[in-house]
């Protein structure tokens, strides 16, 4: 009921809107949804007419705002509504260029991953973590700065999503990171490259705490140690281990 009175208002573009524009309300509606309904009700509760209900919401959120409709998709296969979109489709918007739905992708990853994790949804860690690295690999700009992220926020919280071939991967592409500053590859000219930096650094600060006793490391921690120790800007400098 509550969906079919805003669903106009939340779907239909309007000039006269003075505080936010339509882009900016759905995914405030959407992650109220999935945080607080979509990701903690269980499946037998839900009557025939709520998953037709809930189909339609993700349809016409797809239809209009097909980002913000990312946002759903792990809740939906937790619960089985069906829907044109399952983690393959989500996983293909990686190799996307737009950065926004890649950015969204990678949100709804780090959200299988939690309810994979709490054996909601039976599906391997590597068919996700993997996405992560790949971005992490081959991706730029936008792209690369979210994946760190989310890499990041999976080594602090759930470090077991990544098996020993990605930790190897992750810790290779942090110190080909290294190496290209030092080669003065990277000049940090731009915000782009302090903000690419300071997600580095964090990644680095988690891979570490997870993976300080591999000793055939220990030359590249002391590497990026002594770097960030030093490091002028505080937002570098935070992620000291």
């Amino acid at each position: 009921m509550w969906w079919k009175a805003q669903s106009f208002y939340l779907l239909t573009e309007r000039e006269e809107d003075f505080f936010m524009k339509l882009n900016d309300y759905i995914p405030f509606i959407v992650s109220f949804l999935k945080n607080n309904i979509l990701s903690v009700i269980l499946k037998r509760n839900l009557r025939e007419k709520d998953f037709v209900e809930l189909k339609k919401i993700y349809e016409e959120i797809e239809l209009q705002k097909s980002h913000a409709a990312i946002l759903l998709i792990p809740s939906y296969e937790r619960l089985n509504v069906d829907i044109a979109h399952k983690h393959t489709w989500l996983l293909e918007q990686l190799k996307q260029k737009d950065s926004i739905k890649v950015r969204y992708s990678l949100l709804a990853i780090y959200e299988y991953l939690h309810f994979i994790t709490r054996k909601e949804i039976s599906l391997p860690y590597s068919l996700f973590s993997n996405g992560i690295v790949d971005t992490i690999n081959y991706g730029t700009g936008e792209n690369l700065k979210n994946a760190l992220d989310v890499a990041a926020d999976c080594l602090k919280l759930m470090p077991f999503v990544f098996d020993k071939n990605e930790i190897n991967n992750l810790c290779k592409l942090t110190f080909n990171y290294y190496n290209l500053i030092q080669e003065n590859k990277i000049l940090f000219s731009n915000l782009d490259d302090f903000e690419t930096l300071s997600r580095f650094t964090k990644l680095i600060f988690y891979l570490y705490s997870e993976n300080k006793a591999v000793e055939s490391l220990n030359p590249y921690w002391d590497k990026w140690r002594n770097y960030i120790k030093n490091h002028k800007l505080p937002e570098i400098r935070k992620y000291q281990f």
